[in-house]
């Protein structure tokens, strides 16, 4: 499976907001910081295929020159 695109909840995106409102963080970079984040969990993660309702991120804008290396992580 190739995943191309990376759908969130709307919950998730109100939290974006706020942290982006807080941190002055971009969206994407807060991703990608909660995804290296969630590389430490022991636990698989949880997916929700219902996660059409908020927003979605672009799997390079996401990961940018860092893909490779995020892929093999």
């Amino acid at each position: 499976m190739q995943l191309n695109r990376i759908h969130i909840s709307e919950d998730s995106r109100n939290k974006l907001s706020i942290l982006k409102g807080r941190t002055g963080l971009l969206p994407n970079v807060l991703g990608r910081i909660g995804l290296m984040l969630s590389l430490a969990e022991v636990n698989e993660p949880e997916l929700d295929a219902d996660a059409t309702d908020g927003s979605e991120f672009n799997r390079f804008t996401l990961m940018v020159k860092w893909d490779p290396l995020i892929v093999a992580l």
